[in-house]
C-alpha cells in the first residue's frame, strides 16, 4: 500500500512534508522511500519532491546523500511527471554541485552523478537553459578525476545522457565533450583499457544527436579504424558510427576517409562470423545510396 493511501500506517503529516518538520521525520521519509514502500502516486509526488529537495540542502551530508538516493528512486522508478519535478531542477542541481565539492568517497560521488544523470534523462531538452552550468560541472569533474578511471567511466555515462537530453542542441557542449571523447577513443591513451567501451558509446550518442558533422568529429574517424584493427569487440557500435558518418557527411566523408573505410570493411569481412558480416549490410546499403548521387 502506497504512502498516504487509505489504510496506510503513515499519514502525510507524519512524514515532515510541512515546513518545519523535524529531521527525524525527514529521515523517516527517506527511509520509507528507500525501502520502496508502495507506489507514490498522484498528489503525493509533489510534496515528496518538495521534501526531498529540502533535505538535499540539509547541513548534514548524510541526510543529503540519503535524499539523493531517494530522489533517484522517485524520478527513475516512480514515473514522476516532468511537471512534478522540472521546476525543482535548478535547486536540485545546484545542491548536487555543492555536495560534490564536499565528497571524497567514490560511492558517494557516484550517487550524485546518478541523480544528475537520471534527472537530465527525465527532463530531456528542458535542460537546455542549464546546459552551461552542467557543462562547467562536468568539465571540472573530469579534470579533478584524472587517474580515477572508475569515476571517469561514470562521468562518460552521464555525458551520454547529457548529449542525448540536449538532442540537436548538443553542439553547445562540444567544447567540453569532444576533447574528453578524443582522449577516450585513442587506443594509445594509458587509460584506454578502462575508458574505451564507454567512450565509444559516447561517440555513438554524439553522432546520433548531431544536427551536422563538425570538422573535429570528422577528424575522429581514423580512431575507429585503429580500434577495429585491434579487435572487433565494439563491432555493432562501430557499424552504427560508420552509418552516421556516411549519412551525415556523405561525399565529404568519403573524399577524406574512403581508403580508411575500405581498409576497415576489408578487415571486418575477412575476420568476423557470418552474423558479423550480415551486420555490415546496412553500411553497404547506405554507401550505395550515397554513391548514386
Amino acid at each position: 500500500m502506497g504512502i498516504g493511501q487509505s489504510g496506510s500506517k503513515f499519514a502525510i503529516s507524519d512524514l515532515g512534508f510541512v515546513s518545519g518538520g523535524s529531521k527525524r521525520r525527514d529521515l523517516g521519509l527517506n527511509q520509507l522511500i528507500l525501502a520502496e514502500i508502495g507506489p507514490i502516486k498522484g498528489d503525493i509526488r509533489r510534496p515528496v519532491s518538495c521534501a526531498l529537495i529540502r533535505l538535499l540542502q540539509d547541513p548534514d551530508v548524510a541526510v543529503r546523500l540519503a535524499s539523493c538516493r531517494s530522489l533517484c528512486f522517485l524520478i527513475g522508478d516512480c514515473n514522476v511527471s516532468e511537471e512534478d519535478f522540472n521546476e525543482f531542477l535548478p535547486t536540485c542541481w545546484s545542491a548536487c554541485f555543492r555536495l560534490m565539492e564536499e565528497l571524497q568517497e567514490f560511492d558517494s560521488k557516484v550517487q550524485i552523478l546518478n541523480l544528475i544523470s537520471v534527472s537530465m534523462e527525465h527532463a530531456g531538452e528542458k535542460i537546455v537553459p542549464f546546459a552551461k552550468h552542467l557543462t562547467d560541472f562536468f568539465q571540472k569533474m573530469w579534470e579533478e578525476s584524472t587517474g580515477e578511471s572508475l569515476l571517469q567511466i561514470q562521468l562518460l555515462a552521464a555525458l551520454r545522457n547529457f548529449v542525448g537530453s540536449l538532442g540537436y542542441q548538443s553542439p553547445i557542449c562540444y567544447d567540453m565533450v569532444l576533447p574528453i571523447l578524443q582522449k577516450g577513443i585513442d587506443i594509445n591513451n594509458p587509460d584506454e583499457l578502462n575508458l574505451l567501451e564507454d567512450s565509444v558509446l559516447l561517440w555513438e550518442a554524439t553522432l546520433a544527436h548531431a544536427p551536422s558533422l563538425v570538422p573535429q568529429l570528422l577528424d575522429f574517424f581514423p580512431y575507429l579504424v585503429a580500434i577495429m584493427e585491434r579487435s572487433f569487440d565494439h563491432l555493432q557500435v562501430a557499424i552504427s558510427i560508420i552509418e552516421d558518418y556516411i549519412i551525415f557527411a556523405g561525399a565529404e566523408f568519403l573524399n577524406r576517409h574512403a581508403s580508411s573505410l575500405a581498409k576497415l570493411l576489408d578487415g571486418i569481412i575477412g575476420n568476423v562470423s557470418d552474423k558479423g558480416l550480415l551486420s555490415t549490410l546496412p553500411i553497404i546499403d547506405v554507401l550505395v545510396q550515397v554513391l548514386k548521387f
